[in-house]
C-alpha cells in the first residue's frame, strides 16, 4: 500500500501502472468504512494482467483514518483526483462505482470528463430515489457509542469477518476486517452521511450532463430492481444489465463485472 501527503492530509491507496497503453480502472466503495483495494479485490484479481487499478481509502476510511477531512463529495473527489495526478495516470480511465461510490463515480466523470473514458456503475445511488438512500442513512449508532462497544470487548475485530468480501482468503478477510474495525464509528463518516442529501440533489445535474456526455456508461443490477433502472432516465444513455439477488454483485458475481469492465474497452 502507497501512501501520499496531500493539503487535505495523508491518503492510502493500492496503485498497479497499466502498460501497453492498456486503461486503469478506479475503484469507488459504497458508504463506510471498508479497505477499497479489498472490497474490490476479487474483481482486480481476474482483470487482465495489462490493466492498471487504482483502490483508493479516501480520508475518513479503510487506512486513511490518520488525518481528518470535511468528507463532502468535493474533498472525496480531490482526493481522488490528487492520487491520480500524482501517479500521472494519463491512458484511459474507467470508474468503478458501487452503491453511493456510484454516485461519486458520476459525479467524477462529468466534472472531469477529459480524465474519464467510461463507468461502470452497480447499483448506484441517483437523485429520483433519494428519499429512499436517506431512509437507510437515519439508523447510526453514534460514535460515541461505537468507541464504547470496541473498550467494552462488545464490538470486535471478529464481528466484521462477517462483512467483508467473503471471497478473499483467510488472510486478506482478517486483514480487511481490522482495518474495517478501526474506521468503523469514524465521526467523518456520520458527517459524510449528513451531506448525502446535498450529493443527491446535485445529482439531478449530473445525471443531465452524462446524458450528453460521449462516456461508455454501463450500469449493473440486481435482478429485483432491474425495472427500477430500466424506467428510470438512465435506460436513455447506458446499458443496462441485471444479474443476482444481492446489492453487493461485485461479491456474488466478480467474472461478471470483470468482463463488463473489458467490455467497455473493446
Amino acid at each position: 500500500m502507497s501512501k501520499l501527503s496531500t493539503s487535505l492530509g495523508e491518503i492510502n491507496y493500492t496503485y498497479r501502472k497499466s502498460i501497453n497503453n492498456q486503461p486503469t480502472i478506479v475503484f469507488i466503495p459504497g458508504f463506510g468504512g471498508d479497505s477499497t483495494y479489498f472490497n474490490f479485490k476479487t474483481i482486480i484479481d481476474k482483470l487482465p494482467d495489462e490493466y492498471g487499478f487504482l483502490a483508493i481509502d479516501t480520508i475518513g476510511t479503510g487506512a486513511s483514518i490518520s488525518t481528518t477531512m470535511e468528507r463532502s463529495s468535493k474533498n472525496i473527489l480531490k482526493n481522488i483526483l490528487d492520487v491520480i495526478d500524482y501517479e500521472q495516470i494519463e491512458n484511459k480511465i474507467t470508474v468503478v462505482g458501487h452503491s453511493l461510490g456510484g454516485s461519486y463515480a458520476m459525479k467524477l466523470a462529468v466534472d472531469y470528463q477529459t480524465k474519464i473514458d467510461s463507468l461502470l456503475l452497480i447499483e448506484p445511488c441517483y437523485s429520483e430515489i433519494k428519499e429512499a438512500v436517506l431512509s437507510e442513512g437515519s439508523d447510526f449508532q453514534s460514535p460515541e457509542s461505537v468507541e464504547t462497544a470496541k473498550n467494552s470487548g462488545n464490538l470486535k475485530v471478529a464481528d466484521f469477518l462477517q462483512v467483508v468480501n467473503p471471497n478473499n482468503n483467510e488472510t486478506a478477510k482478517q486483514k480487511n476486517a481490522e482495518i474495517f474495525f478501526n474506521a468503523y464509528g469514524n465521526p467523518m463518516i456520520y458527517q459524510e452521511n449528513n451531506l448525502i442529501e446535498s450529493l443527491l440533489d446535485d445529482l439531478q445535474n449530473v445525471e443531465e450532463r452524462l446524458s450528453k456526455s460521449q462516456l461508455s456508461i454501463s450500469i449493473i443490477t440486481s435482478k429485483n430492481r432491474y425495472d427500477e433502472y430500466i424506467h428510470s432516465k438512465f435506460h436513455l444513455y447506458t446499458k443496462i444489465y441485471s444479474i443476482g439477488d444481492t446489492h453487493y454483485l461485485h461479491w456474488s458475481h466478480p467474472e461478471f463485472i470483470a468482463q463488463k469492465i473489458i467490455d467497455l474497452h473493446k
